[in-house]
């Protein structure tokens, strides 16, 4: 899950405008749900592939104050994608292990293209307990027709 929120609000140095100040935020979630089936399940190895759904909502706002015109611009897309991919587990040691993943999805039907890779790092605390670390790359190419409506 990805979940991010930006906003700010600034004066508006043109005064010819009739409006003070403008108000900007924009919004993103992004969920993934997947099943998979482990192919390789070996001491020093585990590979698994995976199908599932990526749900994403992209919204943003943006608001005068005073609004000249009595309105502001919001403009907000929800969309979801099959995703395909793989997991391999490579353990190095007791405690220390590698995962590397991926999936893509899209294929035109609602994104372009959607795929992410992923390296994480995992330090067993406990049997209970892992400690993760790594890098995420999230790629999206989505055109829509109308992208901003008027409210």
């Amino acid at each position: 899950m990805v979940w991010a929120r930006l906003s700010d609000d600034k004066a508006l140095p043109f005064p010819g405008l009739a409006a003070v100040s403008a108000e900007a935020r924009v919004g993103q979630f992004i969920w993934t749900s997947k099943l998979g089936y482990r192919l390789i399940a070996h001491k020093g190895l585990n590979a698994d592939a995976n199908v599932g759904v990526r749900f994403w909502h992209l919204g943003q706002k943006l608001n005068f104050n005073p609004s000249p015109l009595g309105r502001s611009l919001n403009a907000s897309q929800n969309w979801a994608d099959i995703v395909i991919g793989g997991r391999v587990q490579l353990p190095l040691g007791e405690k220390l292990s590698v995962d590397l993943l991926g999936d893509v999805g899209g294929w035109g039907a609602t994104a372009n293209l959607d795929y992410q890779f992923a390296a994480v790092l995992g330090y067993k605390l406990s049997s209970r307990w892992t400690l993760l670390a790594g890098y995420r790359y999230l790629f999206v190419d989505y055109l829509q027709e109308n992208p901003l409506s008027t409210t």
